[in-house]
């Protein structure tokens, strides 16, 4: 069992994934599929590759 909140590091190690969303299982199935739910609901905040600002 792992439990995540990196989708790269569930595609790496699983097969399986459930998701849980406080408290409650909201999809369980293939990885692609149970994170392409996800992903949907939550996107991620900072495109992939795309820039980071730096305050400093």
């Amino acid at each position: 069992m792992l439990v995540t909140h990196s989708p790269l590091g569930v595609r790496r190690l699983c097969n399986r994934a459930v998701w849980i969303d406080n408290g409650v299982s909201r999809m369980e199935g293939e990885v692609t599929e149970v994170l392409a739910a996800y992903t949907e609901r939550y996107p991620p905040t900072v495109p992939r590759g795309g820039p980071i600002g730096l305050a400093g």
